[in-house]
């Protein structure tokens, strides 16, 4: 986890000026859906499967609380705004 391949991918992943999923993340929050934003860039980054995975991990583990993940969720697949998931949230 704390080598590159753990840390580093990581935090290229959420700072690269070329990852897809931070691309992904900024059209989100643009209010963008992802079928918008998959017809644009014509593919789907490994961030999402992760969101729809964690998310049968919640559904099937009740006990799972993850309010920021399933924010995430709400806002990529139930189409819920960044700033309503935002005040939710707080």
């Amino acid at each position: 986890v704390y080598g590159l391949s753990g840390v580093g991918d990581l935090v290229l992943t959420a700072t690269g000026l070329l990852s897809r999923n931070l691309n992904v993340g900024r059209l989100l929050g643009k209010g963008k859906t992802l079928a918008a934003i998959e017809k644009e860039t014509g593919s789907t980054p490994e961030g999402i499967n992760t969101v729809q995975s964690v998310h049968q991990l919640m559904q099937k583990h009740k006990k799972l609380h993850l309010p920021i993940c399933k924010g995430i969720y709400e806002v990529i697949f139930e189409s819920k705004s960044v700033q309503v998931m935002l005040a939710d949230l707080i």
